[in-house]
Formats: C-alpha cells, sequence, structure tokens
C-alpha cells in the first residue's frame, strides 16, 4: 500500500513539472455601441502583458467570415499581439440581422452588408484611438476571413490611404485591387473558387506586388482555430513575414 501511495504521488509530481507554454497576451471583449446607427459591435482585443492606455501599438483588425465568431481566430490574434500589435477581433453580423444573399446578383445584394462592416471597421478604429491615444495613427492592417475578406477589401477600394494592409482568408467575392497600395496577401483553400475577376492572373500580381499562397488539401473554414496546427502556423507564418515589410520593426518573425 505505502508503495503504491509513493507511486501516486511521484506520477502526480511528474505530470505538474512538465512544462507549459505562458501566455504573453490579454484578451477583453467589449461591446461597443455605435448609437447613431443604433448598433452593437461587439470586439475580441488582444494585447502584450502591460499595455495599458498610454502604450504604443500599430493597429491589426480582424474580421471573422459569415456566421462565424470573433473568437474562433486566435492563433493569429494572440500570435500578432505577442510580436507587439495591438489586435481588434471584430464581429459584423448581429442576430436581428436579416440573411446575406446566396443567390441572383450576389455581388450587388451583399453591398450594403460589406458597406455596414466597412463602418463598424472604422468605428472600432476610432474607438482604439481614443481609448489608446498614444497608439500611432499609422493605417491598420485588415485581415479578414470569407466575408470578412470581402469587408476588408471593400474598406481598401473605398478608403485606401486609410489602410497599411489587407490579408485575407480565402474570400470569395470581392476583387483585389490591382493597385500596388494597400499590399495585399491572399490565402485560397481548395474547397471552392472565387468569382471571376476577383484575383488577379499571374501577370497582374507580378505587376502589383499581390501576394497569392495556395493551400492544398485545405477546405474553407480550416483557415481559422478549427484548422490544424500545421496549417494554423504556416498561416501564422506567413502573415509575419508579410506583415514585417509594413512594419519593419515590429513582427517578431524567425
Amino acid at each position: 500500500m505505502r508503495r503504491a501511495i509513493v507511486l501516486v504521488y511521484l506520477l502526480f509530481w511528474g505530470c505538474s513539472a512538465i512544462p507549459r507554454p505562458l501566455s504573453f497576451v490579454h484578451s477583453e471583449s467589449v461591446a461597443l455601441r455605435d448609437v447613431r446607427r443604433n448598433r452593437t459591435i461587439p470586439i475580441e482585443l488582444y494585447f502584450p502583458l502591460g499595455f495599458g492606455s498610454q502604450s504604443v501599438a500599430p493597429l491589426i483588425l480582424i474580421s471573422s467570415g459569415y456566421n462565424g465568431s470573433n473568437t474562433e481566430y486566435t492563433f493569429l490574434a494572440r500570435g500578432l499581439a505577442e510580436d507587439g500589435f495591438l489586435v481588434a477581433s471584430v464581429q459584423h453580423e448581429q442576430p436581428q440581422d436579416a440573411p446575406i444573399a446566396t443567390s441572383g446578383d450576389i455581388f450587388v445584394a451583399r453591398m450594403p452588408v460589406w458597406e455596414r462592416g466597412v463602418e463598424n471597421l472604422q468605428f472600432v478604429c476610432t474607438y482604439l484611438r481614443s481609448r489608446f491615444p498614444k497608439t500611432p495613427k499609422k493605417a491598420p492592417v485588415l485581415i479578414g476571413h470569407s466575408n470578412g475578406g470581402d469587408i476588408s477589401l471593400l474598406y481598401a477600394r473605398n478608403f485606401p490611404e486609410e489602410v497599411a494592409a489587407v490579408i485575407t482568408l480565402d474570400h470569395r467575392r470581392m476583387p483585389v485591387p490591382r493597385k500596388s497600395h494597400p499590399p495585399v496577401l491572399t490565402f485560397r483553400a481548395e474547397e471552392f473558387e472565387a468569382d471571376l475577376g476577383v484575383l488577379p492572373d499571374r501577370a497582374e500580381a507580378n505587376l502589383w506586388g499581390i501576394n497569392i499562397v495556395k493551400l492544398e488539401n485545405t477546405r474553407h473554414n480550416d483557415l481559422r482555430d478549427a484548422g490544424s496546427e500545421a496549417l494554423k502556423q504556416r498561416i501564422l507564418s506567413d502573415v509575419r513575414q508579410f506583415i514585417t515589410k509594413i512594419h519593419p520593426s515590429q513582427s517578431n518573425a524567425d
């Protein structure tokens, strides 16, 4: 019996001694209220531990895919916050919103949804710059999955000087601007094709410096926390390398 007790103790001690990853990121849920539009905009904030109202950091805004959650992109949000960015993951859809169009001229039918998303992102930027007044006024980097990528690209199309760069995770509807600014990185899953004209051909991509990363054996909804660890690490690594060109002193990319 004594030997059994000692054995159990040793097993417990051994398990508790296994190193566990430490988080250097603080997260916070905030429900913003846009009184003018009578709309709530939930966001998840991620920033380095010790980050306060007088801290300084470039902004990154993440837009979730349709019917998804803004809490499903922590592999990007936490990774980039560890690099010193102030990251806000934005929930665009609300329960009272009408479903988005799935037939007919989808581009025209969804435009009001995308325009509403652009207003959401602008409202979030205003809030963050008010709460963190020493945060640089430099335009944010926009990251969007699926419909969130369409929103991010519409923002870049309409207000290019307000956007430092755009990263899309398998968006399918909004054409990538054939311009050098803002720079664009887009990840492509194998499951669906983008609409005609959304992606540049090879010559256009080379001309304008548009980065297209094709992900083999990958589904549309894998480009979030539900994806494999290998896929998430691949995406995070590529994002870090891309952002290094925008904020060369900020990224901790290997």
